[in-house]
């Protein structure tokens, strides 16, 4: 396992606490939403910066989630190709994580930690492909380079000692 994912994995505990898996990964369906978010609010110039920050912030919150449950960032980054996916597959696969998220925790379906880690790596492997998708299609760069450059920004903020707005002070 790579050292961003288990640098990541400290700085969130430091910052948020011990968490559960379900956390990171609603962060991750929190910047899908910001990357569309840009397409009607900003400037050309500021979308692609926007597109970019989403990019990245999801990257942080999925090498989290891969810490957390012993998957391999770096295995996500390297195997899967740029490949287009509409919106509606890449929600129906994300969609599928959430289930192995609840049904795990609610210890239903035969939702063993194997089951769960099987289906969240699949749902994170689409995600993965979109995002070189997009990354690709848009001129956005290479999702490595993003996540690298979003995490040299993150990594500097101190969310318990300035909880209002940490993005101000590091």
């Amino acid at each position: 396992m790579s050292s961003f994912q288990s640098n990541i994995a400290q700085w969130a505990t430091a910052n948020f606490g011990k968490s559960e898996p379900w956390q990171p990964y609603a962060g991750l369906m929190e910047e899908v939403a910001e990357f569309f978010a840009p397409n009607w609010k900003h400037t050309p110039s500021a979308r692609i910066d926007a597109m970019k920050d989403a990019i990245g912030d999801q990257c942080v919150f999925v090498a989290n989630l891969c810490e957390m449950l012993k998957l391999d960032f770096d295995d996500l980054l390297l195997r899967e190709d740029a490949q287009h996916f509409t919106e509606r597959e890449l929600l129906g696969a994300l969609g599928l994580g959430w289930r192995a998220l609840l049904k795990h925790s609610q210890g239903i379906r035969g939702y063993d930690d194997a089951k769960r880690q099987q289906e969240l790596f699949f749902a994170l492997a689409i995600w993965m492909r979109w995002a070189k998708w997009m990354c690709k299609t848009m001129f956005l760069g290479e999702v490595g380079k993003i996540a690298d450059d979003t995490w040299a920004a993150v990594s500097k903020r101190d969310w318990v000692a300035h909880p209002a707005d940490a993005h101000s002070h590091a």
